[in-house]
């Protein structure tokens, strides 16, 4: 089993695009984080020109680039944002309770960020039966 790999299986079908369901193997079984970031069972929209049938188990191999951009954005922008606003407060407030508030809103609009990114990246994956 490839470490860039993630197992689904084929839960709906419309077209050339499926729908599939995510199991905690694959890539997340490697993962130190796995128990952190909660993978059970997530599903995935994905389009494929395979003729792929309902409950057909299927491999995903995610390119090890879109996994490093995606570590980055998730583990690295809340940061960098966070230590940014906190400066930006210092700007704008004379008492540091201030900034670390100000930073709190940074970490904040991290994770939204991160929310608007995760509904409109399309990161591509290569299917295998």
């Amino acid at each position: 089993m490839e470490d860039n790999q993630e197992y689904g299986v084929v839960r709906a079908r419309s077209g050339n695009s499926y729908t599939l369901e995510l199991g905690n193997e694959g890539g997340c079984h490697g993962c130190l984080l796995a128990g952190v970031c909660n993978h059970q069972n997530k599903t995935v929209e994905v389009q494929s020109e395979l003729d792929l049938s309902l409950g057909q188990k299927v491999a995903l191999e995610v390119k090890p680039s879109d996994r490093i951009l995606s570590s980055f954005v998730i583990f690295v922008v809340p940061i960098v944002l966070m230590i940014i606003f906190y400066f930006l407060g210092g700007l704008f407030l004379d008492f540091e309770s201030g900034q670390i508030i100000f930073s709190f809103v940074g970490l904040a609009f991290g994770g939204l960020l991160i929310w608007l990114i995760d509904k409109r990246a399309k990161i591509e994956v290569e299917i295998r039966k």
